[in-house]
């Protein structure tokens, strides 16, 4: 995997250039997607249900970019070997930088969205502690969890 390396990384910016330029908001379109959602979903679910957990909009900007996290890994390893078939077929590189790739571009994403947390977490004026460090924990064990299924998905889409 070391020796390509490079390649992933110009996989990566590749995905982040493609993405961000074809939108008018760019980058500001992650952080602000998981806000909006939140905000629609904690007033769905504040009025029409009645929820009293205590700072709900923060567990559900959590759960939602977690959510998105394991959606886009798997959707896009999925179809990422159909994707570059014609350079699977011209040159050789292993066919699993690419699902790599893709999970790695999804994960930047994931740390854009993480702003978005960190303004839901300043405006419902939650005490930052330094545990939240422990975060990274499970947002590793979900990408490579999200990995691994991006992978068999992305094997089985080539033959069906």
């Amino acid at each position: 995997m070391f020796k390509y390396i490079d390649l992933l990384n110009e996989l990566v910016i590749r995905d982040i250039k493609i993405k961000y330029k074809r939108s008018f908001l760019g980058v500001l379109w992650s952080v602000l997607n998981p806000l909006l959602m939140m905000v629609v979903m904690s007033v769905v679910f504040s009025t029409m249900f009645q929820s009293s957990i205590p700072n709900f909009p923060m567990y559900l900007i959590i759960g939602q970019i977690l959510f998105s996290l394991f959606s886009e890994v798997t959707n896009m390893a999925m179809m990422s070997i159909i994707y570059n078939g014609g350079l699977i077929k011209k040159v050789y590189i292993p066919k699993y930088i690419f699902p790599l790739s893709k999970a790695l571009f999804a994960l930047s994403n994931l740390f854009f969205s993480l702003i978005a947390v960190i303004l839901v977490a300043l405006f419902t004026k939650l005490q930052l502690h330094w545990e939240l460090f422990f975060v990274l924990i499970p947002i590793i064990l979900l990408f490579f969890f999200s990995l691994g299924i991006g992978l068999v998905l992305a094997s089985y889409a080539v033959f069906f």
